[in-house]
């Protein structure tokens, strides 16, 4: 499992990630803490989808901040969140 200072201190060392929290930090902030809480890999389908709902508010074509609204800052933030993620039972 990922500890919150490993998922804060990833997102120092991939562009736009830092971006995303640059403009962004609360959300960023909450996805992570959301993310850790998931403990269950049963739920991870679920999770995921959730998450990667919440991110559409901030990044991608929806984003509020033209700089977020990437293809690239989206697809990132979901490999994000997959990574966050306990794993699959599939792959334990």
């Amino acid at each position: 499992m990922v500890s919150k200072s490993r998922a804060l201190n990833a997102l120092q060392h991939q562009s736009h990630l830092t971006e995303i929290y640059e403009f962004e930090n609360e959300r960023m902030d909450t996805l992570v803490d959301l993310a850790l809480s998931c403990e269950s890999a049963a739920y991870r389908w679920r999770d995921y989808e959730v998450l990667k709902k919440f991110v559409c508010r901030f990044v991608g074509k929806e984003a509020t901040q033209p700089e977020l609204r990437t293809s690239a800052h989206y697809e990132v933030v979901i490999a994000f969140i997959d990574w966050l993620l306990p794993e699959s039972e599939a792959s334990c």
